[in-house]
């Protein structure tokens, strides 16, 4: 069984990826809501879509929007 895509993103891609979630897609817009450099979150978002096998941060947001439903739904059954 391949291990959970869920379990291999850092807390920082976490937490970029909601925020991606909400609307707030640029780097400029996420580096004044986190304090990080906008390169770095390109890096972080980068290797969340390759975590989460999506195309770009967006599709990353969305597959990882989907990914916590489905454990929060496998969770409550």
């Amino acid at each position: 069984m391949a291990s959970d895509p869920l379990s291999q993103l850092s807390d920082t891609q976490v937490t970029l990826l909601r925020l991606v979630n909400d609307g707030i897609s640029s780097s400029k817009a996420l580096a004044a809501r986190t304090n990080l450099q906008p390169q770095s979150i390109d890096t972080y978002l980068y290797n969340a879509s390759r975590t989460l096998g999506a195309r770009n941060r967006v599709a990353a947001a969305q597959r990882f929007r989907d990914l916590e439903e489905e454990n929060s739904q496998s969770a409550s059954q």
